[in-house]
């Protein structure tokens, strides 16, 4: 379940392929849709991320730099251009496109569902050296992120989820707003790291007057004995990741659960990967005879999570009954202690731990907690007995460790 932390290289690809293998690293495959086409078959980006009520418009060139290393004007404008198109295109209600990727199955845009779009221009191939952190073409146009290829490779390595990463859009957007101006020494990592460094937040910034931003501090940071920390603690949290991208094998409503487990930042990830695996390590050193299923019940904030470990012995449909009934009176003891939280997720594997596993999935929501509701689950834990003296535990996690 653990895994180091992953980097990517371009090199052997052309710029579509990259991003494209970054984009499934960072997002995964269910939200990445390379070359999406509008309803007369026209390309309109060369990568949409779509997640919730996000959308992430890649637009991608490798082109020829100037002898200065820059963008000739002509190709950034032309880029800002298709991104606004790309827009546009997916914002249309009249002529919603058509997404599929190698997992999902043919489906519609309801442009009534997003909410926000991120724009981004992306230059490959030559690394150029990049004047403006973004374009705006027009008071009321939406920011254009200008990125070069170093620096997507580092951001998508660096904020490897979608929450992480829209975070940091938005917050760039909100310190611009702010800005008469941002002069930094070196690239946008620098910038990077000024937010890293504050808690993931520039608010120490926001005030309306220039700021300048010297080079070397992403170095300083990244070379930093608390940044490694964090990256040694985090090396578990790739087996969320590797559950997210396994879900389709446990359930057929996986699209819907994966959103759910799949919405956490990479620092929640990291304590929920460490709940699940502390569970499953007792359960694969709970001897047959004292029980064949280990269980555990992990409260976040707005969403209950419980994890099931049965003997294999027992098969997958008793392990996906015993699941249910779990979750149900899971929502009962949230129900008593936090009414507000409607959903409970349920996941389960093997009991013993071995280099393959399978894993069921289950989704429960229940809005209005009825008195046939409350009756049900105590005649699930009346039988089972499951969570009826739960001996609970507060747990507090630092994102860079001592």
């Amino acid at each position: 379940m653990i895994r180091d932390k992953h980097y990517f290289h371009f090199k052997g690809k052309n710029a579509e392929e990259a991003l494209a293998d970054l984009a499934y690293g960072s997002f995964l495959k269910d939200w990445c849709f390379p070359s999406p086409k509008n309803h007369k078959g026209k390309e309109i980006c060369d990568l949409l991320v779509l997640f919730d009520n996000i959308a992430i418009v890649w637009q991608i060139k490798d082109l020829k730099l100037t002898k200065d290393e820059l963008v000739k004007e002509k190709h950034l404008e032309k880029n800002v251009r298709q991104a606004y198109g790309a827009e546009k295109a997916l914002l249309n209600e009249v002529a919603p496109i058509s997404l599929e990727n190698t997992r999902r199955r043919i489906e519609k845009v309801d442009p009534k569902k997003i909410d926000e779009v991120f724009l981004i221009s992306c230059f490959m191939g030559q690394d150029p050296v990049l004047q403006h952190l973004v374009e705006q073409k027009g008071k009321n146009k939406r920011m254009v992120h200008i990125f070069n290829r170093s620096f997507t490779e580092l951001v998508l390595s660096e904020l490897d989820t979608i929450q992480d990463f829209t975070n940091y859009l938005r917050a760039k957007e909100s310190l611009l707003l702010t800005k008469d101006s941002i002069v930094i020494s070196g690239g946008e990592q620098e910038l990077l790291a000024c937010y890293l460094k504050s808690n993931k937040s520039f608010d120490e910034f926001e005030v309306p007057q220039g700021l300048f931003i010297e080079e070397g501090l992403w170095t300083d940071f990244v070379n930093s004995q608390r940044y490694k920390n964090k990256l040694e603690a985090n090396s578990v949290s790739y087996g969320w990741d590797e559950i997210i991208d396994r879900i389709h094998e446990g359930s057929e409503n996986y699209e819907e659960i994966a959103r759910h487990i799949a919405r956490p930042t990479r620092f929640q990830r990291r304590g929920l990967a460490k709940t699940m695996l502390d569970a499953w390590i007792k359960a694969h050193k709970t001897p047959r005879e004292k029980g064949d299923h280990y269980r555990r019940l992990l409260l976040e904030e707005s969403v209950t999570y419980v994890f099931l470990f049965v003997d294999e012995k027992l098969g997958r449909e008793k392990r996906q009954e015993m699941l249910r009934a779990l979750c149900i009176i899971a929502r009962g003891v949230r129900q008593e202690k936090d009414p507000h939280v409607k959903e409970v997720i349920g996941i389960a594997s093997e009991k013993e731990i071995k280099p393959t596993c399978s894993y069921d999935f289950l989704h429960y929501i229940v809005e209005e907690w009825t008195p046939q509701e409350q009756a049900q689950y105590e005649d699930f834990q009346r039988l089972i007995g499951a969570f009826k003296n739960v001996h609970w535990v507060k747990t507090t996690e630092h994102e860079y460790p001592d």
